[in-house]
Order: structure tokens, then C-alpha cells, then sequence
């Protein structure tokens, strides 16, 4: 899935770690497209979801990563 070039995409990216909390609970309720976001805010970390991995394991990914590379959720956040 690739969303670059879509402007509410790109506005959530442009927040940066601002959106990562918002991006966090939504992705702890329910996988959710939204994931591909944190892609762009954290280049590198992690390999890209492109579409090719199950929407939930990528989510489950990141819940699992987040605590670690991020600076905005607490290291002691467990994932759902």
C-alpha cells in the first residue's frame, strides 16, 4: 500500500512523532491502513509494509517496535 502523494496521508506524516500516539491507539484497537504512516515517520526502522505483509502482523510489528524507537510512547506500554 502506498499513500504518498495523498494530502491527509502526507499531513499526518508531516506531524511527525505528534501523530504517533493518535496512530498507536488506533492500530492497538484494530489493524488499520494507517500503519504505513509510521514507515514514513520512522524511515528504516523497521522494513517497509508495502502491502505484501497481513495488515495485522505489520500492526503487530509496530506495537511491538514503538516502545522502543519512539520518544512519545512510554517504554513501559505493553502491546495489545
Amino acid at each position: 500500500m502506498k499513500f504518498s502523494g495523498d494530502a491527509d496521508f502526507d499531513a499526518i506524516v508531516k506531524m511527525d512523532e505528534a501523530a504517533v500516539p493518535f496512530i498507536y491507539a488506533i492500530i492497538k484497537a484494530h489493524p488499520d491502513p494507517i500503519v504505513c504512516a509510521l514507515d514514513a515517520i520512522y524511515r528504516s526502522y523497521l522494513r517497509p509494509y508495502d502491502g505484501m505483509d497481513a495488515l495485522a502482523a505489520a500492526c503487530a510489528a509496530w506495537l511491538q517496535h514503538l516502545p522502543i524507537c519512539s520518544n512519545v510512547i512510554p517504554r513501559t506500554e505493553k502491546p495489545a
